[in-house]
């Protein structure tokens, strides 16, 4: 049976690994200045400086390629929902891809995803995976639970604990379903 070893702590790490260590880390913060920036605070400048002219969202739902489809989708989204509040709950970085995983909560005030104002807030869990080059975001992709975000914004207010604006359970989960394409097709 062979034994694993531990790695040795009295070498220094190369400057290569240095130079990735450090481009993993950068890499990291324009995922995490997407997530505060863009996706709560809705900053339109963000998206000049963090989203690359040749952004390709691929789960979006129908938005084009490019800044623009993303500001016309976080435009609708911040028309639909207040106060949203995003918790980073770790970011994996390898390559040019950042994996995220956080929740999600926000207050449902205006038309979103389809469905009327309800006032009621809701929680839910997400999975974002970002391709970042020279800086900037050029592919996202992202991965969350529909049914339980529809079911928190729809159910009876019975049910959720008397409508205190509780969400009747914890987000998410099962980030894999397909029908969540269509998340920021709130017209």
């Amino acid at each position: 049976m062979t034994s694993l070893r531990e790695p040795s702590t009295d070498v220094p790490a190369t400057s290569d690994e240095l130079e990735e260590q450090r481009h993993l880390e950068l890499n990291k913060e324009v995922a995490r200045q997407v997530v505060e920036r863009i996706f709560v605070k809705g900053e339109d400048g963000a998206i000049d400086e963090l989203i690359s002219t040749e952004f390709k969202p691929y789960t979006f739902g129908p938005m084009p390629p490019g800044r623009e489809g993303l500001r016309e989708g976080m435009r609708r989204a911040h028309q639909g929902v207040s106060d949203p509040e995003f918790t980073i709950h770790e970011m994996v970085a390898e390559g040019d891809k950042v994996a995220v995983r956080l929740s999600t909560s926000a207050r449902h005030t205006g038309t979103f995803m389809g469905l009327p104002p309800t006032g009621r807030r809701y929680q839910i869990d997400e999975m974002h995976i970002f391709g970042i080059r020279d800086g900037q975001v050029v592919e996202h992709w992202h991965v969350f639970d529909k049914g339980d975000l529809m079911r928190q914004l729809t159910d009876d207010p019975a049910e959720d604990g008397g409508g205190k604006g509780v969400p009747p359970a914890k987000g998410g989960g099962g980030a894999g379903h397909r029908e969540n394409r269509d998340e920021w097709d709130i017209e």
